[in-house]
């Protein structure tokens, strides 16, 4: 394999390992208000429910401070019972997102990478006027038209920037959430944040889950890393019971309401009858950082200058699932 090979991995690899170690991050679904919580009187609660809801709101309805942003993210994970997956991994996300005007679906150039047993991997995934690339390297490798109008689908139903870009890889934290509660002011890197803190409904997680793996294996993505190409009913009614402990905290911009920083931390255990339908998985352990900058800002996305074949690019995806097998010690 070549240099630009062995530092880049498909951008969903490290998107579909991610979204999974979140999972880790989900409440159990046991009976609770939506909103609110904590301690207080009835009228303190009832007051939090309300800014909690306005705020929401705000930020994932119509919002133009959120058209565009700087998107920078680490998820290091720990996954117990699976022999390819027995060491630490360390997933990093980096890139831009940029909403047009007049456009309701965003043009974004996502770079993620993949630390495992010390071997670096990434790529980007760019969509670009509603077409779709992979960049290894430098090159770039246009995407079927098919692939493109899949990615983009969930976009226009959302409502602003950010809900549109994360939208299209099932990433809808409004829709999970319950016990939300606004604990106080903060400063997110100079900027002055409300701090809310939310559990995480697994059931409805998990249902966005199995929509992006099956995004992720039309880009052939879960053969290259070994990952499931699918979750069953069966498979995610497992994951929604073996949550064991969560924490989450999200910070919105007080003045544009747009999220700046997000850390999730939690952990699953999984009991002796279930771990065969989960690959042998005993436990499984992560942490989240989420990072937006430059909100608001013009965001150039560009699409790649070197374009390469697509028999070059399935050459490329087999010599890059040939070297993650080597390094899981699977082949």
């Amino acid at each position: 394999m070549t240099a630009p090979v062995q530092s880049k991995l498909a951008l969903a690899v490290a998107t579909l390992v991610a979204t999974l170690a979140l999972a880790a991050c989900g409440g159990g679904d046991s009976p609770s208000s939506e909103s609110g919580g904590g301690g207080g009187s009835a009228a303190d609660k009832k007051a939090n429910t309300a800014a909690v809801e306005k705020l929401v709101k705000q930020a994932f309805g119509p919002n133009e401070k959120a058209r565009s942003a700087r998107v920078d993210a680490t998820i290091d994970i720990d996954v117990k019972g699976v022999p390819r997956w027995k060491d630490p991994i360390q997933i990093t996300l980096n890139g831009v997102y940029q909403l047009g005007a007049g456009e309701d679906v965003p043009d974004f150039n996502l770079e993620a990478g993949l630390l495992l047993r010390d071997q670096a991997y990434g790529a980007a995934l760019l969509l670009v006027d509603r077409k779709a690339y992979l960049q290894v390297g430098t090159t770039g490798y246009r995407q079927s038209d098919a692939i493109a109008s899949l990615i983009a689908k969930p976009a226009p139903a959302k409502d602003n920037g950010m809900t549109k870009a994360a939208g299209m890889f099932y990433i809808n934290p409004q829709s999970w959430r319950k016990n939300t509660k606004i604990v106080g002011d903060a400063d997110t890197a100079g900027e002055p944040t409300t701090h809310v803190t939310a559990d995480i409904r697994a059931d409805r997680f998990f249902s966005d889950m199995s929509k992006l793996i099956d995004l992720l294996t039309e880009l052939r993505v879960t053969k290259i890393s070994g990952l499931p190409t699918k979750i069953t009913a069966k498979q995610r009614a497992i994951l929604v019971r073996s949550v064991k402990s969560a924490k989450g905290d999200v910070y919105f911009g007080k003045d544009d309401h747009v999220l700046r920083k997000a850390r999730l931390a939690g952990s699953i255990v999984v009991a002796p009858k279930d771990r065969k339908f989960l690959g042998g998985m005993k436990s499984a352990k992560a942490v989240a950082d989420f990072n937006l900058s430059e909100v608001g800002e013009p965001q150039e996305v560009e699409v790649p200058e070197d374009l390469g074949s697509d028999a070059d690019l399935q050459l490329t995806l087999d010599a890059l699932q040939e070297s993650i097998e080597k390094v899981r010690g699977t082949k």
